[in-house]
């Protein structure tokens, strides 16, 4: 063997202390995408304190009582997406930590749980590859894969759903994978009087990938015996095979272990019986909280499928402990979104029709070229390209060779590529979605490389150059996947980021130092809240106006938050921010009225921005400093207070009629009419002749019921258009190409 035995420990306390180490660090609090933060930690943090963000996927399906952007939302199904049941577990670790006395941040808490979860992967994928190709080196170095994988590394380092889960998903994998082929396994290879190269099982048997390093028998290359005569010479004092474990021993010993395998075969069924119907458990967990995983549950099997059902004494009784602990599993978690999102409502069936039947995440997240999954899996770069060359190479010298490992290469390359094939028909498209498949290239890389080794060990002279070459190849592999990790400061991250944002990490220890002061009463952020930590990092219950896409939503701690239930506790109630339930909204292109509004309201005392944002040198001070964003505090001086005044006195709601429109538009979405109402009215003020704002008024009025003031604005309109284009509804006026592409779509 090329590894000792327990090698794949070491790479598992590796990958462990670094990603301890480099979640630990603030400045790589980068990220990745939204999901990591607002699909685990913002609902994780708003059970455990009453207040933070409740994104729509884990809003229920109220039917009275909301507002008309969230009627909106509910009628393309926008709701009771997720299950609870990852940031409950969240939920519960952030309990343990404060009953052990851990100080920290629980969002560090919660990053350094992730990073011990997510490292267990390698660990499973070796003992996945292990029961799947009886080779330990090709384990071994999809392990090491595995682990140095940098698109792998970057997902186990944020705290998203596909990374959490996906140790959970080999491990159970594993266990299925070996009890469904459980009556092979347990036959030792001497039973019948025939050894495992005679016996038709071995060589018939599913997936039966040779140890390669090993080529098979292990003899002295000066001995005059042959490795036949010495490997199946009954008379021989060791006897050496492709056995099971692929070890040497006596065969007296083998002999003893074979005549014992009777009195033990009931014990280890029954236990393989238990493992497995707690990993299919496990595994009905994990396909509930993540419906898409089933895709690649399929696959995997269905190359197998005739090799299980030619299993028939057995396969019904396996079955039916299988499925019955999938059942069960579905059904729990079935009712904890029943307790949980207080109705019936089943997550990943409205995940299905959401994001799958009617395609609506492709219309409002956007979508990407059929080949995206192929490019970025095996063009992103040159080591990419360099073990895909290698794969290709073994590949198809085992076609030429006819060698007996293809069929499992042949059963997982299908495998890999129907589920490519399947997530690329999807429009919306992110690397995420296949994180579970890049270990199952890893292992066809593996075994690819070890057939090589095997191929060129046969040619004595050149063997030590080519063993060399080929681990240069993997070594540089390796290597260049450690020394490309992205990092904000470097601005490496910018490729992997959602938007292409690089200055995550700078907001995000911003934020950090805002929460650990104790005068905050409400905090500006110029950077999209999307982005950033939010409430699990400010960890204040606050004022927050911040942007969001082109504008920027304010979340009044008093009025405009969402009263809900807890699902963690029936006991208490909690006080949520959602996005479509707002106390202000103001346009990117209506920055004056922003500082007006951040004057007048005196609660906005912290001040997240960009260093180099225009901004008025008086009133507010500098505190802190990380990299391109700062933190400035209004000072509340007398004299600056006058002047501060001053200013917002001289600045009008807006001067653009247009954006003025625009904003009136989304402030009756919200339904906060009074805003709504003085917006219009400047608007026409600006411009007498502005048909729209006409429209929107009498919209406005008719909605609160005010019939008098409707009459007025009616009168007033006709005066100058004509009746029929008085009375019809505002079109909204939609200024960002973004928004145009969803509104037509939908």
């Amino acid at each position: 063997m090329l590894f000792p035995r327990y090698s794949f420990w070491i790479v598992f306390f590796v990958t462990l202390s670094w990603r301890l180490y480099y979640v630990s660090q603030r400045k790589n609090w980068w990220i990745l995408h939204p999901d990591e933060v607002f699909q685990i930690l913002e609902v994780a943090h708003s059970e455990l304190y009453g207040y933070g963000f409740r994104p729509y996927e884990y809003l229920p399906d109220e039917k009275s009582e909301v507002s008309i952007a969230r009627a909106q939302e509910l009628d393309l199904g926008m709701y009771s997406l997720r299950s609870f049941i990852v940031p409950k577990i969240f939920v519960m670790i952030a309990y343990i930590s404060d009953r052990i006395g851990f100080q920290g941040h629980h969002f560090l808490v919660w990053k350094l749980f992730h990073a011990v979860v997510t490292s267990f992967l390698p660990v499973s994928v070796f003992r996945f590859a292990f029961i799947l190709t009886k080779s330990r080196d090709i384990s071994m170095l999809s392990c090491i894969l595995t682990a140095s994988s940098v698109t792998l590394g970057v997902f186990g380092t944020h705290t998203l759903i596909n990374s959490f889960l996906s140790p959970f998903i080999f491990s159970a994998l594993s266990d299925i994978f070996q009890f469904m082929d459980l009556n092979r396994l347990s036959k030792p290879d001497i039973i019948h009087n025939k050894y495992p190269s005679e016996s038709k099982e071995y060589n018939d048997k599913k997936c039966g990938l040779r140890d390669h390093n090993q080529n098979n028998f292990d003899f002295d290359m000066n001995s005059s015996e042959s490795p036949k005569e010495k490997c199946f010479n009954p008379d021989s004092e060791q006897l050496q095979c492709k056995g099971i474990h692929h070890r040497k021993k006596p065969l007296q010993e083998m002999a003893e272990e074979a005549s014992g395998h009777v009195t033990n075969s009931r014990s280890s069924i029954c236990s393989k019986s238990v493992r497995s119907a707690f990993s299919t458990f496990v595994l009905g967990i994990c396909v509930y909280i993540r419906p898409d995983s089933l895709v690649l549950i399929v696959f995997l099997f269905l190359p197998y499928s005739l090799d299980i059902f030619k299993q028939r004494i057995h396969i019904c009784r396996k079955f039916v402990v299988l499925l019955t602990s999938f059942s069960v599993a579905l059904l729990l978690c079935a009712l904890d979104d029943v307790v949980s999102y207080g109705s019936l409502v089943l997550s990943p069936i409205q995940w299905i029709k959401f994001n799958v039947l009617s395609n609506y995440s492709s219309v409002i997240f956007g979508s990407s070229e059929f080949n995206f999954y192929f490019k970025e899996v095996f063009y992103r770069d040159v080591s990419a390209l360099t073990l895909l060359s290698l794969f290709a190479s073994g590949f198809l010298i085992q076609l030429i060779y006819k060698d007996s490992a293809l069929k499992c290469s042949v059963k997982l390359l299908f495998s890999v590529v129907s589920i490519f094939m399947t997530y690329s028909f999807q429009k919306h498209k992110e690397l995420r979605f296949i994180h579970d498949v890049l270990p199952f290239i890893f292992i066809l890389y593996s075994s690819a490389f070890m057939f090589i080794m095997d191929t060129v060990s046969n040619n004595k002279k050149r063997a030590g150059n080519f063993k060399l070459l080929l681990f240069s190849s993997f070594s540089f592999y390796v290597a260049s996947q450690i020394s490309i990790f992205p990092s904000d400061f470097d601005l490496s991250s910018q490729k992997w980021t959602y938007m292409g944002r690089t200055d995550t990490s700078h907001v995000n220890e911003c934020l950090n130092f805002v929460s650990k002061q104790n005068d905050v009463t409400g905090v500006f952020l110029d950077r999209s809240v999307h982005m950033t930590g939010a409430f699990s990092v400010l960890h204040r219950n606050v004022f927050l106006l911040s942007l969001i896409h082109n504008e920027f939503k304010e979340f009044d701690n008093n009025q405009s938050r969402y009263i809900s239930q807890s699902v963690f506790d029936s006991r208490s109630h909690l006080s949520l921010s959602i996005h479509s339930k707002v106390s202000n909204y103001i346009s990117v292109y209506n920055t004056p009225y922003l500082l007006k509004v951040l004057i007048e309201n005196q609660n906005y005392n912290y001040l997240v921005m960009k260093c180099d944002r225009k901004f008025i040198d008086f009133g507010y001070e500098e505190v802190f400093k990380s990299g391109s964003m700062h933190v400035l505090k209004r000072k509340f001086s007398l004299e600056d207070e006058d002047k501060l005044r001053a200013v917002a006195l001289g600045i009008s709601m807006g001067d653009n009629p247009r954006i003025l429109n625009y904003e009136a538009s989304w402030l009756l979405t919200f339904e906060l009419y009074q805003l709504a109402e003085s917006k219009l009215h400047q608007s026409l003020k600006l411009q007498m002749e502005n048909l729209q704002a006409f429209q929107l008024l009498l919209e406005l009025y008719k909605r609160k019921g005010n019939s008098k003031d409707a009459r007025s604005v009616l009168k007033y309109c006709l005066s100058k258009f004509p009746e029929s284009d008085c009375r019809d509804k505002p079109n909204r006026d939609v200024i960002h190409s973004i928004y145009k592409k969803i509104s037509s779509e939908i």
